[in-house]
């Protein structure tokens, strides 16, 4: 987590890199470039999720983000990115009220098949219906403008 604040302001901007995902697992095994390259256009591996090691590193961080006073999350359509997000606000106290807002321009460059989101549907969907929990998609109104599985067809 990097803290970024202007002096003498009270507001801060926090930002904090996903956690390790299938992909970072499976590519750091990867023992040649053609290999590298294979892992990069595998649609197995489009938009992999944390894994294990990377769901434990956002459960590190839950105790020192439940302190923090957050008015506002904003984070990547990326599976890995918004499983980060909901495994470290899992215990903040106020974690109901917080906006999570899924912002369609925080990503990575694309130069792999890991950059590509899910299908959006399938993402407002699933996280749109959790109890508890104030995600925010509205910011997707446009989605045909942008490169997702839909627009692969």
């Amino acid at each position: 987590i990097r803290k970024i604040g202007m002096e003498g302001s009270s507001n801060k901007m926090y930002f904090v890199r996903h956690g390790t995902s299938v992909m970072n697992s499976v590519n750091a095994v990867a023992k040649s470039p053609e290999e590298r390259q294979a892992i990069r256009v595998n649609k197995d591996l489009m938009d992999p999720e944390l894994n294990d090691n990377g769901r434990k590193e956002s459960e590190s961080k839950r105790e020192e983000v439940s302190a923090m006073d957050i008015g506002v999350v904003y984070v990547s359509p990326l599976a890995r990115a918004i499983q980060t997000a909901q495994i470290m606000l899992q215990n903040h106290p106020r974690r109901s009220e917080i906006p999570i807002i899924v912002h369609p321009l925080i990503r990575e460059l694309l130069c792999c098949v890991g950059e590509i989101p899910g299908k959006f549907d399938q993402l407002k969907d699933y996280y749109s219906k959790l109890e508890g929990w104030n995600f925010d998609f509205s910011l997707f109104e446009k989605k045909d403008k942008l490169f997702y599985l839909e627009g692969l067809d």
